[in-house]
């Protein structure tokens, strides 16, 4: 199995911003927020916001698009 990058969450956030101004609708994003993420998944961070005045459910659309982020970084931090 293949190791994934460790990254410090600006980074994450920063590869985030980028993705997320690909997607239909979040053109406008200027800033994401992760946090530790301690569920089931192996994932070590998950998005819990984004800005400006994005709504849950867009995000919902993206989320493949960040579960494959997740899948590729850890959280250094």
């Amino acid at each position: 199995m293949e190791q994934r990058k460790r990254l410090k969450s600006a980074e994450i956030e920063a590869f985030c911003v980028r993705v997320l101004q690909t997607q239909i609708g979040l053109k406008h994003v200027t800033y994401p927020k992760i946090r530790p993420y301690t569920g089931e998944k192996s994932w070590t961070w998950e998005l819990c916001e984004a800005g400006p005045d994005v709504t849950q459910m867009t995000l919902d659309q993206a989320e493949s698009v960040i579960a494959e982020l997740q899948g590729d970084y850890d959280l250094l931090d």
